[in-house]
């Protein structure tokens, strides 16, 4: 007879090999309960609610999304991503997606709200889930509004650097046509005229004022040549600064619409605070009712008790 430890417990190797395999199975089941389990997760919604629109929407106004530069690794894509991320560690956020269709998800939501249909998602949600909701889509609104003016802005100056740059060259070209005409001009008068007759040639152009009237003489070109790229890049920042005189007229709607709203809001919870009185004026009118019925049972129960006596 001798004794076998097992895990800490000594058996006994004349028992039955059946009660031997029951200890190891007790030990078994013993030590894998030990093992701590981990609690379930809250399960997970298939469509998107307003808690959920409202999470996703703090964080595309966080990472905005709309500043990312496209077509490359730190893209949109990539921005997405990090924003479900982040919405994923969010306890409110009750969806698991991931950044592509948070994406279009932020595209419905962008669209919606422009076509004035957002009362049709009303799905599930509280009113001030859905006031935030349109709240923040209305400051991402008018932040990418103004990122894409600026966007217009920048590529409208790079268009006029260009055709400044493209009508330098064209006049640079033509001079320098003409130059070459008139060199080869010369040139060729110098060869059907006689000796005597290019002497005189050669001294009629040395006397002052011999020049032709409205010829640019080699001496004078560089002094047009700047005087027309001034003239042209003047021409160019005045068309660009009447492209801007549109921002004020941008900027006097953008307050309009933002006192329209103010006072849409100011409406609202107007009547919502009337509403809200009218309920209490029921209700304190029905408790008056219960009292007064209540009262009228009781006397008329003791009216018919001193009867009786």
């Amino acid at each position: 007879m001798y004794r076998v430890p097992v895990n800490n417990t000594e058996v006994d190797s004349t028992e039955p090999a059946h009660v031997t395999s029951d200890l190891h199975l007790a030990i078994d089941t013993i030590t894998s309960a030990s093992v701590s389990i981990p609690p379930k997760q809250k399960p997970r919604r298939k469509k998107f609610a307003a808690v959920d629109d409202v999470v996703h929407l703090r964080a595309v106004n966080a990472f905005r999304p709309w500043r990312a530069p496209v077509g490359t690794f730190n893209g949109i894509m990539k921005v997405f991503e990090d924003i479900a991320v982040q919405c994923g560690a969010n306890p409110e956020f009750g969806v698991d997606k991931p950044g592509a269709e948070l994406r279009a998800r932020f595209g419905t939501l962008m669209k919606e709200f422009k076509r004035d249909q957002c009362k049709s998602m009303r799905k599930s949600g509280t009113g001030e889930q859905f006031e935030e909701r349109d709240r923040l889509l209305l400051d991402i609104i008018a932040q990418t509004d103004d990122t894409n003016d600026i966007i217009e802005a920048d590529n409208r100056v790079k268009e006029a650097k260009q055709r400044s740059i493209e009508s330098s060259g064209e006049l640079m070209w033509s001079l320098a046509m003409n130059e070459i005409d008139e060199t080869e001009g010369s040139e060729r008068g110098n060869v059907l005229l006689s000796p005597e007759g290019r002497e005189r040639e050669r001294k009629r152009a040395a006397q002052p004022g011999s020049a032709q009237k409205g010829k640019v003489t080699k001496r004078e070109r560089p002094a047009v040549v700047m005087g027309a790229l001034t003239e042209r890049l003047k021409s160019s920042s005045e068309e660009e600064g009447n492209k801007y005189d549109y921002k004020p007229q941008r900027l006097a709607l953008e307050k309009e619409e933002a006192e329209k709203q103010g006072q849409h809001h100011a409406k609202e919870a107007e009547k919502h605070r009337q509403h809200e009185l009218e309920l209490e004026a029921r209700r304190q009118k029905a408790e008056e009712d219960r009292e007064k019925r209540v009262y009228e049972f009781i006397s008329t129960v003791l009216a018919r008790g001193y009867l009786k006596e």
